[in-house]
């Protein structure tokens, strides 16, 4: 839906609209998490505004002070499962720009444990080596 999203016009005619105030709501949704996320790291309010897009998970920007789970996601044994995905990011597949723990929560007491890499890098990696119930954890410890 970002950055150009498309007319509601290009809809089913029952839902354009709705996924045109969807998508409104899942963003200022994201803003207002990544502001809690940024104040609960005890950075500026707007800090990780500027990490929107990345993918990467949160153990690896805020150096363990935040840890993510793998999805794994089980579906009933009875009826169908419909999941819908949403990614807050502005498309940075092809950045060359790197991510890594951020340097204002690094200290002597507190170094960096994990190395930087950019999305793209660790995009190709997670497609490239399927899904083996492992963590990606271990390609960034340093």
């Amino acid at each position: 839906m970002a950055p150009n999203p498309p007319s509601p016009q290009e809809f089913p005619t029952p839902c354009g609209e709705v996924l045109m105030d969807y998508s409104k709501d899942v963003t200022k949704l994201g803003f207002s998490l990544l502001e809690l996320l940024s104040e609960g790291l005890g950075l500026n309010r707007s800090y990780l505004k500027d990490y929107m897009d990345c993918c990467l998970l949160s153990y690896l920007l805020s150096n363990d002070k935040y840890i993510s789970v793998e999805n794994r996601a089980i579906s009933n044994k009875v009826g169908s499962r419909m999941s819908v995905a949403c990614f807050f990011s502005e498309s940075p597949w092809q950045s060359s720009k790197l991510y890594g723990p951020i340097t204002e929560l690094l200290s002597e007491e507190n170094p960096p444990k994990y190395r930087s890499t950019t999305v793209k890098d660790h995009t190709s990696y997670l497609h490239n080596r399927g899904v083996d119930g492992t963590s990606a954890l271990s390609r960034y410890k340093i």
